[in-house]
């Protein structure tokens, strides 16, 4: 299967409400095309990274956004912050694909907007998906 496949695949997911599973396939594409343009680098570093270099396509302006890094069940207070790239690593796709679910904190919808962070609760809107498909697809890794 290529990555284009993914990016259908997962844009059709959309179209059926099908939010998680669209995550599967924007997390399989990205990596895919992270591999491909860092092939040695660690599977979460090539991730990251390749999120982080596109960032500009994702983000309007290009700005790096901060997340919260804490779930509600941990201590209050110290609220870690980490890049969305580090946040699509570790609490979408680890979360996904070794727990087969998303974390409690994090809500993905097709409302409007593309990311609303409310405390440590993060909503993830249809833009943001718009934006994930745009990062891969525009990538020369794609083809």
């Amino acid at each position: 299967m290529s990555i284009r496949i993914q990016l259908d695949d997962a844009r059709s997911n959309l179209t059926e409400g099908r939010f998680v599973a669209a995550m599967v396939l924007y997390s399989i594409a990205i990596a895919a095309a992270s591999r491909k343009r860092y092939p040695d680098k660690r599977d979460g570093d090539a991730f990251c990274t390749f999120v982080q270099d596109e960032n500009r396509m994702l983000m309007p302006g290009g700005e790096t956004l901060y997340i919260p890094g804490t779930e509600p069940k941990d201590p209050p207070g110290e609220i870690p912050e980490m890049t969305l790239a580090t946040f699509l690593y570790k609490y979408i796709r680890c979360k996904i694909v070794h727990e087969a679910e998303l974390p409690t904190h994090v809500t993905l919808s097709r409302k409007p907007f593309l990311i609303r962070v409310i405390g440590c609760w993060v909503e993830l809107g249809d833009h943001f998906f718009a934006g994930l498909h745009r990062i891969v697809a525009n990538a020369p890794e794609a083809n």
